[in-house]
């Protein structure tokens, strides 16, 4: 009976995401187009700098940005799943499922790189979403295999501009299909 309820609990996960990947890919709306500003005029005055003032609650409050950097794909591999974790926007990029098979014999992909919102997202409003933004992750290497049930990994993307920081982490087990996400915005 326990195996029958894993059974439909890992049905219901997988047609959940199917069901979330067909709707970003066919009912996604599109993103808005850019805003023109007009370009300002320029007195033919002096124009003098507002003047800054620095104060000791401004300094204790300033969070140093994030370096730059390429994408990454990282690679999470366990025996029942194969994750693909991209550093733009610190999303899923795909995810195969290993003991899944489609008509043709095929293991299932619940993938779609060309998505406009990718899965799991981070977005303030309609006007910005951190999905372009590449991430500073906290691992070297590309491909990670979590082979033994006991084994998992924590991988923690981390973002700031100097005046936001998103600190995004994914725990991946090797014992089954679950993965804990935990957001931390300051």
């Amino acid at each position: 009976m326990e195996e029958n309820i894993n059974k439909k609990m890992l049905l219901a996960l997988t047609l959940s995401l199917v069901v979330l990947l067909v709707y970003q890919i066919f009912f996604a709306p599109p993103p808005p187009p850019p805003k023109k500003i007009p370009p300002k005029k320029e007195q033919a005055g002096k124009v003098t700098p507002p003047e800054k003032k620095v104060t000791a609650s401004s300094v204790q409050g300033v969070i140093p940005p994030t370096k730059a950097v390429n994408e990454r794909r990282i690679t999470i591999d366990t025996p029942f799943y194969q994750a693909l974790l991209s550093t733009r926007g610190a999303t899923i990029a795909g995810w195969k499922l290993k003991k899944y098979f489609d008509d043709k014999g095929q293991e299932i992909v619940l993938e779609k790189d060309s998505a406009k919102i990718p899965a799991l997202a981070i977005g303030i409003d309609d006007n910005f979403s951190f999905g372009q933004v590449n991430f500073e992750v906290n691992t070297k290497t590309d491909r990670i295999a979590l082979e033994k049930p006991d084994d998992r990994v924590s991988i923690r993307f981390t973002y700031s501009d100097g005046i936001r920081r998103i600190i995004r982490t994914y725990t991946f087990y090797g014992s089954d299909y679950r993965v804990d996400v935990t957001d931390e915005v300051s």
